[in-house]
């Protein structure tokens, strides 16, 4: 399983947003594979965040930002969905493994 993964497709610096995925709460799951735990809620995710490594000593971080809901300048009320970002821990060149530490990593974990 070595070639299995995420693969960066280009250099990242340290800090830097590899990808932004929408999440959606759920309550009650009849499998938990594929589901991540947000501060001890229930959620599936959008994009590659399943697929992932998980490490001991991984290269991102994962962080979670929580719905919010405002008026924009026309007073058109917007919303910006739950999401999972994903940060770069430390500098990543091309074709490097994007890992993550699925047990705690921003409040957030993922089930095995």
């Amino acid at each position: 399983m070595t070639n299995k993964g995420i693969f960066a497709t280009k250099d990242y610096s340290e800090g830097e947003v590899v990808e932004t995925s929408n999440i959606t709460l759920v309550r009650e799951i009849g499998s938990t594979s594929n589901i991540f735990v947000v501060n001890g809620m229930n959620a599936i995710a959008e994009g590659n965040a399943l697929l992932y490594r998980h490490s001991l000593d991984p290269n991102l971080e994962c962080e979670y930002k929580k719905l919010k809901i405002y008026y924009d300048e026309n007073l058109c009320i917007r919303r910006d969905p739950h999401r999972l970002i994903f940060r770069t821990k430390k500098q990543i060149t091309k074709g490097e493994m994007l890992t993550i530490n699925f047990k705690n990593s921003g409040g957030v974990m993922r089930y095995e």
